[in-house]
């Protein structure tokens, strides 16, 4: 029998019980039982329904279905209400707010909070990616740059790596990058890097295998979409070419993406020239993911 399970028995018998509930809900989140959790919540009694803890996990639940502006809907009266809110409601309705195209307001959530462990882990992450999203890449590597272990060191380290890329500190970031694959063979900057320091120095192999790992878990992700085209222009592929950067992607800016999208007959007439007119594209900025 699961946790959920056995704490479901337990909240059963005692329906009143803020910390039951709670602990409840964490654990249905944590086995992915969303649906499970949200019609918990619904059926609390009223009084537990309005406590901060149970909104803070109704916004989980939110966040768990996409619903970011539910999130906001739900947080941001909560952070109004609460002096110093705690760690996690800032970050999470930040990241909702960031995630929906608002980095200002995320930053303006962000900025005054004081966290500890690893909740001030997560708190410098979003607020590299905010930074980032805002091109302020030395002041996003400053933010990063005291976090030296962690459970997330390798998203960190990806980050990083990202972050030296667009700064055009290529050595720097393929050993960063290399540093989190080590960590962590998936994670996503980091393939990222690696896929394109790999296609700039042709080795393109090596670089359509990362574009298509990054691929396999995030399948909208614009900069890898990008990268695998440029792979298969190499090759004089044109209609795999088009293939990939006609896809949907998740972050990528039109103009970015048409414009790489009218390189590809290039390949079919003169196809080393296309990593020349493709680097602008892929050295992109963070909304190419």
């Amino acid at each position: 029998m699961s946790r959920a399970s056995d704490l479901q028995a337990f909240a059963d018998q005692d329906p009143s019980n803020p910390i039951l509930l709670c602990d409840l809900l964490d654990a249905l989140l944590a086995e992915g039982r969303v649906d499970e959790a949200f019609s918990r919540l619904r059926s609390a009694p009223a009084d537990l329904q309005t406590l901060a803890a149970v909104k803070f996990r109704e916004a989980r639940c939110a966040m768990q279905r996409q619903d970011l502006a539910g999130v906001v809907a739900i947080l941001q009266p909560l952070m109004a209400e609460i002096a110093e809110p705690p760690a996690g409601i800032a970050h999470d309705l930040a990241y909702a707010q960031f995630a929906l195209g608002f980095s200002d307001e995320a930053w303006r959530t962000l900025a005054p909070v004081q966290a500890q462990g690893d909740d001030a882990v997560a708190i410098a992450l979003l607020k590299a990616r905010v930074l980032y999203s805002q091109k302020q890449y030395d002041a996003a590597l400053d933010v990063l740059e005291p976090i030296t272990g962690d459970s997330r060191l390798a998203e960190v380290q990806g980050l990083r790596a990202l972050l030296w890329l667009d700064l055009g500190e290529t050595s720097r970031a393929a050993a960063e990058a290399a540093q989190a694959r080590a960590i962590d063979a998936d994670q996503h900057e980091a393939c990222l890097v690696s896929g394109t320091v790999a296609l700039w120095e042709q080795r393109v192999d090596e670089s359509q295998t990362m574009f298509q790992q990054v691929l396999t878990l995030h399948p909208r992700s614009g900069r890898a979409l990008l990268g695998l085209g440029q792979c298969r222009m190499l090759g004089a592929d044109v209609p795999a070419a088009r293939a990939a950067l006609g896809c949907r992607c998740g972050n990528a800016r039109t103009h970015r993406y048409l414009a790489c999208a009218r390189l590809v007959p290039i390949a079919g007439r003169r196809p080393r020239r296309c990593p020349a007119q493709f680097r602008p594209c892929l050295r992109d900025r963070p909304h190419v993911r």
